[in-house]
């Protein structure tokens, strides 16, 4: 027995990568997302928000923009409110901006070495960037802390020094559906709303065609009814992409074929269910005999087009 990457002769998996700023795919939605920031920090705007639907790449595009404003000389501070409170939030500004902090300090005292660093950085003309990921997820945290505190404590270092010429800019990572979570008040201060949507059947397809060249391949492993599918079923959603293009990878190696078809995508989406059951077709088409696969057969196109 071999691996798929063996079938297939590729160097790694194409569609496992870490979430790293090198493994961002450009697309025009997502260039404009990343323009859009920068617009905000040449400006000296102080909030904008980030939408996308979970999976869109909301997370990895936060570190993208991270990236560039670093080599901008700007100090960067990344935090993923997905269940910290006002304490833990407090505590990982304090830390990356590089102020002095000593276990057991209160909240107040860790506002205040915020505060101060913030000060400092709005005295000598440095730029600050916060860039909040999961600021939907918001929780109360600590026992008896309330959400509103850490809504409040987000409004609180947008409005920072409103006289500023150069004040921090706070970035905030949400889901479309769960933006009135943020609150009225937080809402009114954002300056600009930066909405990443899924990809379209052409991203997808360059996406693909990209990740496998960079793996090795040099012939399309992914016939166009397959890539019609992969759309159709993940909505174009990249994280929903790389799952199902990755499982059928492995999927056509296991019936050793010579090509993944739009077959094998929806046998690989019928059986895994890792999406919504309401895209499926009403009637799936039969999936190959395993036991008579054969070593170089083409999978059969003839239901890839299913609606």
């Amino acid at each position: 027995m071999y691996s798929d990457l063996e079938y297939w002769e590729l160097e790694k998996s194409p569609f496992v990568q870490p979430a790293t700023a090198a493994a961002y795919y450009a697309t025009p939605s997502s260039d404009e997302a990343l323009a859009r920031m920068q617009y905000l920090a040449e400006r000296g705007r102080r909030l904008g928000l980030l939408v996308g639907e979970s999976g869109n790449g909301k997370s990895l595009l936060l570190r993208v923009f991270a990236s560039q404003l670093r080599r901008q000389a700007v100090s960067v501070c990344e935090v993923d409110l997905l269940g910290m409170g006002t304490h833990e939030l407090l505590w990982s500004l304090a830390t990356q901006l590089g102020a002095t902090t000593r276990s057991g300090a209160t909240t107040f005292d860790l506002w205040e070495s915020v505060a101060d660093e913030l000060r400092q950085c709005v005295r000598i003309n440095a730029q600050v960037a916060i860039l909040v990921d999961n600021a939907d997820q918001i929780t109360g945290g600590l026992e008896g802390e309330s959400d509103g505190e850490l809504l409040a404590l987000l409004a609180r270092l947008s409005q920072m020094n409103p006289a500023a010429k150069v004040a921090p800019l706070t970035i905030l990572a949400a889901n479309p559906d769960m933006v009135e979570l943020l609150g009225r008040r937080l809402l009114e201060l954002v300056e600009l709303r930066i909405d990443l949507p899924a990809w379209e059947l052409s991203e997808t397809w360059a996406y693909i065609k990209s990740r496998l060249e960079q793996t090795g391949c040099q012939t399309d492993l992914f016939t166009t009814g397959a890539v019609e599918q992969i759309e159709r079923l993940t909505g174009g959603v990249p994280r929903k992409v790389n799952q199902l293009a990755d499982l059928a990878l492995v999927a056509a190696a296991g019936q050793q074929l010579s090509n993944v078809g739009g077959d094998t995508i929806l046998k690989v989406h019928g059986e895994l269910m890792i999406m919504p059951r309401s895209v499926l077709p009403d009637s799936l088409p039969a999936t190959p005999n395993l036991a008579s696969s054969e070593s170089g057969v083409s999978e059969s196109e003839g239901s890839a087009g299913v609606e």
